[in-house]
């Protein structure tokens, strides 16, 4: 059921995943690498992980809101999973791609090297800044999401 809490966890979620993004881009890429649609899809992720696991939480189980420290932390965990998703995501992409230049004979070896993917991207997003970022706004989100679950019904 759509309440208010819901609305505000899912825009704000989309918008750190976004702002996450950006900060990937600027801070870890290097300088002029294409990035395509990598903003919008991972705001995208925010927008469903916000609505679905923050905004769940900040609504609370009789709909009138839950502890504001759940809902705090609820954001960062919410950021965390947005960010496991992403990172599977662009392995998942990455493997498909060297999949069709016909670089893997064997299904083993694509899911191993999708592994090493994915290994490799987390290992570019460790970076404080984005780690700040996406954890500093999703405590914030959390904390919005939560007050509005609490005040607005």
């Amino acid at each position: 059921m759509p309440t208010p809490a819901k609305l505000v966890a899912a825009i704000l979620m989309a918008a750190v995943a976004w702002f996450t993004a950006e900060a990937v881009v600027r801070y870890a890429l290097p300088e002029g690498s294409s990035v395509g649609r990598f903003r919008e899809i991972c705001a995208v992720i925010g927008l469903f992980f916000g609505w679905r696991m923050l905004g769940r939480a900040a609504t609370g189980v009789r709909g009138r809101g839950d502890k504001i420290v759940n809902s705090l932390t609820m954001g960062m965990a919410t950021s965390l999973a947005i960010l496991v998703l992403a990172v599977f995501l662009h392995g998942f992409y990455q493997m498909i791609s060297e999949s069709m230049k016909l670089a893997y004979d064997q299904p083993g070896k694509a899911a191993t090297a999708m592994i090493g993917f994915i290994k490799e991207d987390f290992i570019l997003v460790a970076n404080p800044i984005i780690i700040g970022v996406l954890l500093g706004g999703g405590a914030v989100a959390g904390l919005m999401a939560g007050v509005t679950g609490r005040v607005w019904r």
